[in-house]
């Protein structure tokens, strides 16, 4: 890697782990009779607290830290009032600005109090699947694998779960710019040796965006932003950030539920 790359990746690596903490904080924080928007005021305060900016507050159009999705809602949801309520699957997506590159990350998980019933296990499985898949994908970003093998690891393993996968939402590189190509499709929707060739300084978001069951997405009310499952299916997501080193990956985004224990319980 040339200078310009690892510097990227150095200050990539700084504001990835201020993103860790606060999807850390912002999904502790999710609770029933909590709301989208006081997630939203935690983030910010932690994103001033630790000198970063909102990565999402620089998208043309959008005035907020955080995207909050909940239930039938895949992405782009607009943080409201509504109050979490029990077994209700909340996604909170979050970007960090720090040092003129961008993080990206995202997270889903159940709400539960009391003791778990049917829906509650029902539910932790499906973003159970979301989560592995995540780590399979991840195991494919390596220098000289191409796009097409994290794309078919995302593929087989929702499919082999009876899920669904978003078509029309994909990963991403991230640095200068939050979104930047080649885009990372989570279906192989050409040969693999047709799909870009993963190397050394590339850093990527990759995510898993899929449903219950159909996949097919709509906007959803007036906002112009919040995209949900036509079916009223319910959605997962999960995102993280990492970059391909000469020798390994490198995870810039390292939260809690990544390559070991949870710091909560998500899968039963």
């Amino acid at each position: 890697m040339d200078n310009k790359q690892t510097e990227k990746i150095k200050a990539m690596t700084e504001g990835g782990l201020i993103l860790s903490l606060v999807m850390e904080e912002a999904v502790k924080k999710a609770q029933v009779g909590v709301s989208g928007l006081e997630i939203e005021e935690l983030v910010v305060n932690l994103m001033k607290k630790h000198g970063v900016e909102p990565s999402f507050k620089k998208v043309k159009g959008y005035r907020y830290a955080t995207c909050v999705c909940i239930n039938d809602t895949v992405v782009h949801g607009v943080p409201t009032s509504y109050q979490f309520q029990k077994n209700d699957i909340v996604g909170i997506d979050i970007g960090v600005y720090h040092k003129g590159y961008h993080t990206d990350m995202s997270w889903s998980k159940v709400i539960e109090t009391g003791l778990p019933d049917e829906e509650t296990r029902k539910r932790k499985k499906f973003l159970g699947v979301g989560y592995q898949t995540l780590l399979l994908a991840i195991d494919q970003v390596i220098k000289n694998n191409r796009v097409g093998n994290i794309s078919q690891a995302i593929e087989q393993n929702i499919k082999k779960n009876g899920l669904s996968i978003v078509k029309q939402l994909v990963g991403h590189a991230v640095g200068e710019k939050l979104h930047e190509f080649p885009q990372i499709p989570g279906i192989l929707h050409k040969p693999l040796k047709e799909t870009p060739l993963l190397t050394s300084g590339m850093t990527l978001a990759v995510e898993i965006i899929y449903a219950q069951k159909k996949a097919d997405i709509v906007y959803k009310n007036a906002d112009g932003w919040t995209i949900v499952t036509s079916d009223g299916s319910f959605a997962g997501l999960f995102e993280t950030t990492v970059a391909i080193l000469e020798n390994e990956t490198k995870i810039i985004t390292p939260f809690g539920g990544l390559l070991k224990e949870p710091g909560f319980d998500i899968i039963s």
